[in-house]
């Protein structure tokens, strides 16, 4: 057997993942992990560890690792079927909730782990909400994350519009949009590839959500995308396009254009 501290130095991964790894693996807080580094890991466990470490290594997210992930406050399931929410997705959170009047119907296309649903729920019960992905497996874990967290939202597996006849106050979504061809896909090679790329120049999703918003949207109802820091732009074009009005584009937290709002008369 092996201590806490000697495998904490010889694992070989950053410190912060390594005691993550620690935490859930034994049970244990960050304080005891630094207060009592001779405290003794059994065989079995070590094994498990070093597994884990090496899975890391080899460019494993530490959130596939360890199996979930936190957003908004919430600890979700995650699996290869979805997207490792980001801190900087809380953004078109914060704009919905501002956006959605009182007992009002959301949409959300492309819910992935639930993520965005689940925190909205969480804050604004009184949203009716509907959630839709493509993939069944990601429906499956959206549900279930949103049971574990004791939230009332109508999950369906569809391609975005598909088969919905509602119309509704708020329209949601953080489609893919990275083009084919970015170099920064090689270090998401872990993370389920039809959630990321969408065609050439990473607008193929958002210029059909756009495009079809407006049938599904009540009068002034409002669309909110996220995309990419360049893509700015381009999305307000579409959004004019579509007959969108007061079109605007609001920044995340390293200060890049990132969610793109405006709504319908």
């Amino acid at each position: 057997m092996t201590s806490v501290g000697r495998w904490l130095e010889t694992c070989h991964i950053d410190r912060r993942d390594a005691e993550i790894l620690l935490r859930e693996s034994l049970g244990i807080n960050r304080s005891k992990i630094i207060t009592e580094p001779e405290a003794l890991i059994s065989s079995a466990l070590e094994t498990h560890l070093n597994d884990l470490a090496k899975s890391v290594r080899s460019g494993l997210p530490l959130a596939y690792a360890i199996g979930h992930w936190e957003f908004w406050g919430l600890t979700l399931k995650l699996n290869e079927s979805t997207l490792i929410p980001r801190p900087d997705t809380e953004l078109i959170v914060e704009l919905s909730l501002a956006r959605t009047p009182t007992s009002g119907t959301l949409l959300e296309l492309g819910t992935g782990s639930g993520a965005i649903a689940i925190a909205l729920s969480k804050t604004r019960p009184d949203i009716c909400l509907t959630a839709t992905d493509i993939v069944p497996l990601a429906v499956a874990t959206a549900k279930e994350n949103a049971k574990s967290h004791n939230v009332e939202i109508h999950f369906t597996q569809t391609d975005w519009f598909e088969g919905l006849n509602d119309i509704y106050d708020v329209i949601i979504s953080n489609p893919p949009y990275v083009a084919s061809d970015d170099p920064h896909l090689a270090a998401l090679s872990h993370e389920p590839q039809t959630a990321l790329v969408a065609g050439p120049e990473g607008l193929d999703d958002l210029r059909h959500i756009i495009s079809q918003a407006p049938n599904y949207l009540r009068p002034t109802g409002q669309l909110l995308l996220e995309h990419g820091h360049d893509q700015g732009s381009a999305v307000r074009r579409l959004f004019a396009e579509a007959g969108f009005q007061n079109i605007e584009t609001h920044r995340d937290l390293g200060d890049n254009e990132r969610v793109t709002t405006g709504y319908i008369q």
